[in-house]
């Protein structure tokens, strides 16, 4: 993906080559933006028989949450595992009748980014939050907020999640106060030193977290860079013009028709939406009550982060919150079928094929395990400072920094370099 080549790969090499780095943002903005699972991944930045191992360790939460997936397959009917096969039977259906190789969300497989790890961690929080409220286990307690923590810290986005876990801490009577969650404060304050030490800002880009110190950016830079990453996601045409996709509701209507009516996953969304809004009034009609407290409490929470995801509403920076919302009712309705007609699970197995049918589709891509294969990235770029700085500028615009070992930029700009005791402290003059 472009972003992997661009910044993702240039912040996962200094996180495995060098010291952390102040001011590493007055370099390119992007470089602001603090991930603890690309500081993980930073540790498996090496290569081992010509392959890059940071690509293999990306994949850990799919099969963690894949593995899951089928290990509920023929579980007892209950509201947890229908929810966790729906969604993982819906994104290999998906991306095995999607046109375009495998659909938006399994085509981000070869990348280094968060957005699969925010899409499918979030799902499996909502499992495991099910699961608790059906059978409190203290493991999967601390897994909630664990997994909550990472989600969080790894997608400041997400931040909306953090709600979840007090959600059902409040439904099952439980305190969430303990040594797991004590331990995970002190992470979040070296994740917020860690932000402090590359922007100034303790989470970036939020200029209201921001501090002043000399190797800051000024909030000016950092209240752009927010509305540029906002604007993109609202209308990629005019993003940078902040009048039209920050500062009034001009670009709804071209979202919406050259996005949200365009893009497949939104499309079946909207027809899921309107089936179980149908089904739902057939229900009621019936008396037939399905939904309990609980489910209330977490069907707001999911329609609160549908609607945190309109600030930037691009499928990817929110895939998980959308599919859960999308098969919360149908997991509902089939829950009631099969408890109310004492169904079988056998149907449940059917699901089996569809990893089968991905792998026919992705056939051809075997042919790389049997070739000497590595991509190569081709980049061109110019000494950009005398050689003792290490900085280089990346010489066209369809140049990367890709993980080049030194500090790479895309512009020129004033930047001067401190070192104190071995550490790089970036400033402006």
């Amino acid at each position: 993906n472009i972003d992997s080549e661009v910044y993702h790969l240039q912040i996962i090499n200094k996180a495995y080559t060098q010291k952390i780095v102040f001011g590493f943002a007055h370099l390119d903005e992007k470089y602001g933006m603090t991930s603890v699972w690309q500081i993980f991944l930073g540790m498996f930045n090496i290569n081992i028989l010509g392959l890059k191992l940071v690509y293999f360790i990306n994949l850990i939460p799919l099969a963690i949450f894949f593995n899951q997936s089928f290990l509920e397959i023929n579980q007892n009917n209950k509201l947890s595992k229908n929810f966790l096969v729906f969604a993982g039977s819906f994104i290999l259906l998906f991306s095995v009748i999607h046109p375009s190789n495998n659909g938006i969300i399994l085509n981000h497989l070869g990348s280094v980014e968060v957005d699969l790890l925010g899409g499918f961690l979030f799902i499996l929080i909502i499992y495991i939050g099910f699961k608790l409220i059906e059978n409190y286990n203290v493991n999967d307690f601390h897994i909630l907020f664990i997994l909550t923590t990472i989600v969080i810290l790894s997608k400041p986005s997400y931040i909306i999640l953090s709600i979840f876990p007090l959600i059902i801490s409040y439904i099952i009577k439980k305190k969430i106060l303990n040594l797991t969650n004590y331990l995970l404060l002190v992470l979040l304050f070296f994740f917020f030193l860690r932000g402090f030490v590359t922007s100034g800002c303790l989470i970036f880009p939020s200029p209201i977290t921001c501090f002043d110190t000399f190797w800051s950016l000024d909030t000016e830079t950092v209240s752009r860079y927010e509305n540029i990453i906002l604007g993109y996601a609202r209308d990629k045409m005019r993003y940078t013009d902040f009048e039209h996709v920050i500062y009034s509701y001009d670009w709804v209507i071209p979202w919406i028709k050259n996005y949200f009516l365009k893009t497949s996953l939104l499309q079946i969304f909207i027809i899921f939406t309107f089936i179980s809004f149908v089904i739902s009034i057939y229900l009621r009609l019936k008396n037939i009550k399905f939904l309990q407290f609980n489910d209330y409490l977490i069907l707001f929470f999911l329609l609160t982060c549908f609607l945190f995801w309109l600030r930037a509403p691009e499928v990817r920076f929110g895939f998980g919150s959308l599919i859960s919302l999308m098969i919360f009712f149908p997991v509902i309705f089939v829950n009631i079928f099969i408890n109310r007609f004492k169904v079988n699970n056998f149907y449940y197995n059917i699901i089996l094929v569809l990893p089968l049918l991905l792998i026919m589709k992705n056939v051809h891509n075997f042919n790389h395990l049997f070739e000497n294969y590595s991509p190569v990235f081709q980049y061109k770029y110019k000494i950009f400072y005398p050689e003792d700085l290490n900085i280089v500028q990346i010489a066209s615009p369809n140049d990367r920094c890709v993980d080049i070992d030194k500090f790479c930029i895309y512009y020129s700009s004033k930047i001067k370099l401190k070192k104190i005791t071995n550490y790089n402290i970036f400033y402006k003059q």
